[in-house]
């Protein structure tokens, strides 16, 4: 399993979607809270989805990425150090 992703602050994130559908793409506190939305829509198929998180308004910490997709949920840990 891969580490964390740390950044200091916008933070790149990338998606690919097997199939065409309706993909979700957020960043939540280590409670389940949604700070952020980056994405909530149709996506085609093939194509990759590049994402840049701007963390000036988070506090440093430990975040959660998640990928909704195709009936899956895929989650990378994520490290905001200011």
């Amino acid at each position: 399993m891969p580490g964390p992703t740390r950044s200091a602050g916008a933070l790149p994130l990338t998606s690919y979607l097997n199939h065409p559908g309706y993909a979700l793409i957020e960043v939540s506190s280590p409670q389940g809270v949604t700070v952020k939305r980056l994405f909530a829509g149709l996506r085609e198929s093939g194509k990759l989805l590049r994402l840049e998180m701007d963390g000036s308004s988070l506090s440093s910490g430990v975040y959660v990425g998640r990928f909704i997709s195709e009936g899956n949920v895929h989650t990378l840990k994520l490290v905001l150090k200011k």
